[in-house]
């Protein structure tokens, strides 16, 4: 997979994986045009390349080229050398329909990987934040360096807190919309939401600016301009 390898090279991509995967996945495509059962799994490879890849945060449309250009190389390969054997025109049909079939089960298999990788890294960083929010709030002594830099934010600014929360409970989607427009109300505000325990939102804005007593005045009639939240 070139475009992969050629990122491996700059990353920590699992290159032994790469290989594997794509010497399954070609095998599989000549074992079925020669009308073999035999399907090499290349499933544990692609999960660990996902997982990767995820874990690095290297842009998922990179690896999905990368499977692309494969199937593309491939795919020009095979109909060159069928062609030159002159096959029926009926064998010469199946080539582009078993490589679509084969890079297209590859991809759903990568595809779940990596989605299932950053659900699991996002829940273990919101889970953290929120963790690394509660011991401060505690005054519990924390290393400032790592928190300012896997919260985004400069300790020494200055800092407004709200809880937002809806009775009966809101989508998180909707209560970020709120903490949005609060951000807004504060020009130059960097906006931290941390998913709390409940259906509570927190929400931290930090600016290098004391907010102003217009400021803090704008804040505390504030009405969301969402139906069904306040």
């Amino acid at each position: 997979m070139t475009v992969v390898l050629q990122e491996a090279e700059r990353t920590d991509l699992p290159v032994r994986a790469i290989h594997r995967s794509a010497d399954a996945l070609l095998l599989e495509i000549l074992a079925r045009l020669g009308g073999h059962g035999f399907r090499p799994d290349a499933s544990d490879s692609l999960r660990q390349i996902a997982a990767s890849a995820a874990e690095q945060a290297l842009p998922f449309d990179t690896v999905v080229h990368s499977v692309r250009d494969s199937h593309r190389m491939w795919l020009e390969q095979l109909l060159s050398r069928t062609r030159l054997q002159l096959l029926p025109e009926q064998a010469l049909a199946e080539v582009p329909l078993v490589v679509t079939e084969v890079i297209d089960d590859a991809i759903t298999q990568i595809v779940g990987g990596y989605l299932a990788e950053r659900e699991r890294l996002a829940q273990g960083r919101a889970a953290w934040q929120r963790a690394t929010v509660q011991a401060l709030l505690d005054g519990r002594p924390l290393d400032n360096d790592r928190v300012e830099r896997d919260l985004g934010l400069a300790l020494a600014h200055h800092h407004i807190g709200a809880v937002l929360w809806r009775p009966g409970g809101a989508t998180g989607a909707l209560l970020s919309r709120v903490a949005a427009q609060l951000a807004d109300r504060l020009p130059g505000a960097t906006l931290l939401t941390v998913a709390a325990y409940g259906d509570h939102l927190w929400v931290w804005l930090s600016r290098v600016r004391r907010p102003s007593d217009r400021e803090r005045q704008a804040r505390l009639p504030y009405a969301p301009s969402l139906r069904g939240l306040a």
